[in-house]
């Protein structure tokens, strides 16, 4: 369904409801069922664009206020959603607005519900209270609870009163929104088995039959939820010499407590895994080398693993172990790493004795354990710097973003690199700036960063978002001329986003101060990079 879910039609006026299917018209059926019957020809219409089918405004009158489902048939399958029938406004009220909030939940195996107070409402008067219900709605059908990961919406009801009596029901003129529940997968870790071996160079090792410290049966899981358990995988890798293991998505499946299937509440990654085979006859010395755990931050900069970070046990008659440490990366073999993430840190040895003499074959039996090298994200805080002014009949647009720094040479994506919105206290988008007196919130929307080759590298900041202020004060003069334009984190960034006004005097004497605020960023600054901005005249 593209379009149309949730659609909201009100009783006794003009209007129609369309729902857009991503389904070819040519396997349109020509089927429509609303509440479980099939309309009349007469009750609907089907084009093409994908297939839109739209319910005529007669039809629609004829129905109850409530929730409906609606399900279109096709050649191969059905699309089902539901739509909101609203009472006629009554011929007098107030008005009064009724808005669901979107809630996002992460699958954890139980039932769950939706926020009662994730709500507004907004245009009581007279010290009347609301009573706000929201139900959770799937196909047009009313749930008390949801467990399995996926889309839901919540449509909300009202009760008024006064005092504990009802309200009468023509004070108000009604209208609501309805909202989306979401319920995320569990995310799920599949690691396949990673190792070194030691055979006769006869005997096949079999991944899947493999058990190496937290590996069973050729693999490591993590994520599942308690009670839940692996009932079907498949690990791939065998040989008499090195190769490489791996695990298949469709191969596996989970399963609860009950037995009933959850795979499809899970988001699952999979990590593969290499076992190296060494042929051993003689050795019978037990020797580990241990890649040890390393952590930095990412920086923009590529940087290998640090070849000192690992242990050996077991060395023995004054041998000499020369360890050399790899990363490896879903089964690739890595020099350098530089993006945020996890990394695997392969160990091999060589051990040789006191006179040079290579006995690591001979002499031990090694086993080597792999670490793991983990990037954090760097941390980017973005302040919607906040301004204000005196009531003067003119918009006050303001759009400096102040930034404390990022990573290397990354930069701002050109002309989108941070995009912000301003919205009223009902939480409404405002443009072309804000005129009327009140507190105006903005806030940080949207960022690209990129590095030095233009590359998007916005998955490797930690990104905090702070809000700011626009106000506009009563009064018969602006003594916060906002007009002008402000830079934001000179420190670092030397954030600098001109506002474009139609006047050419004020574009003269921006061009003048931004002449003037580059030069001494630059005699401050020298080595840092500018980040530009997208800007525009009115707000996004």
């Amino acid at each position: 369904m593209i379009e149309g879910s949730n659609a909201t039609f009100t009783l006794q006026s003009e209007a129609t409801i369309s729902f857009k299917v991503d389904c070819a018209f040519e396997k349109f059926a020509n089927e429509v069922l609303v509440d479980g019957a099939a309309l009349p020809a007469s009750a609907f219409t089907a084009a093409s664009g994908s297939t839109v089918v739209t319910l005529q405004n007669a039809y629609l009158n004829s129905l109850a206020a409530g929730v409906h489902s609606i399900e279109m048939r096709f050649t191969d399958g059905t699309a089902k959603t539901s739509f909101i029938v609203s009472e006629a406004p009554a011929a007098v009220g107030l008005p009064l607005e009724l808005r669901a909030k979107d809630q996002t939940l992460t699958y954890n195996g139980a039932a769950q519900n939706a926020v009662q107070t994730e709500y507004t409402v907004t245009g009581l008067v007279d010290g009347d209270e609301a009573t706000v219900t929201l139900k959770i709605v799937k196909d047009g059908e009313e749930l008390a609870s949801v467990t399995d990961a996926g889309t839901y919406q919540i449509v909300p009801s009202v009760v008024i009163k006064n005092g504990g009596n009802p309200v009468a029901a023509d004070k108000y003129k009604i209208t609501s929104a309805g909202a989306t529940l979401t319920v995320n997968k569990q995310p799920a870790t599949f690691t396949a088995f990673s190792a070194k071996a030691q055979t006769d160079g006869k005997t096949e090792v079999i991944a899947a039959e493999s058990s190496f410290g937290s590996f069973t049966n050729g693999y490591k899981a993590e994520g599942l939820l308690s009670g839940h358990k692996v009932d079907a995988i498949t690990v791939n890798g065998r040989g008499t010499e090195s190769f490489p293991t791996s695990i298949t998505k469709e191969s596996i499946r989970i399963v609860d407590g009950s037995g009933k299937d959850v795979t499809a509440n899970y988001d699952i990654k999979t990590v593969d895994g290499y076992v190296t085979i060494e042929v051993k006859s003689k050795a019978n010395i037990k020797l580990t080398v241990t890649a040890l755990d390393q952590s930095w931050t990412y920086d923009a900069q590529a940087h290998a693993a640090n070849q000192s970070s690992y242990s050996v046990t077991g060395l023995e008659d004054g041998d000499v172990a020369t360890v050399t440490l790899v990363l490896r990366k879903e089964g690739g073999t890595l020099s350098e790493a530089i993006n945020a993430g996890e990394y695997t840190i392969v160990p091999s040895v060589t051990v040789r004795s006191k006179d040079g003499k290579d006995v690591a074959e001979d002499k031990y039996l090694i086993t080597a354990i792999n670490g793991t090298l983990t990037i954090k994200p760097f941390d980017l805080k973005l302040e919607a710097v906040s301004d204000s002014k005196t009531y003067d009949g003119k918009p006050l647009v303001n759009s400096n973003v102040k930034a404390s720094g990022l990573a290397g040479s990354d930069k701002f994506r050109d002309k989108d690199g941070v995009k912000f919105s301003v919205t009223d206290s009902k939480g409404n988008l405002v443009t072309n700036g804000v005129i009327n007196v009140g507190t105006y919130t903005k806030k940080v929307t949207e960022v690209h960063i990129v590095n030095a080759n233009g590359e998007d590298v916005t998955a490797n900041y930690n990104i905090i978002k702070v809000d700011g202020t626009l106000t506009v004060k009563s009064g018969p003069s602006d003594k916060n001329d906002s007009t002008s334009p402000k830079t934001g984190d000179n420190s670092r960034l030397g954030l600098l986003v001109g506002l474009l006004i139609g006047s050419a005097a004020l574009i003269a004497a921006i061009a003048i101060v931004l002449v003037v605020l580059q030069r001494k960023r630059r005699e401050q600054e020298a080595a840092q990079p500018d980040v530009n901005l997208d800007y525009s005249d009115d707000y996004r």
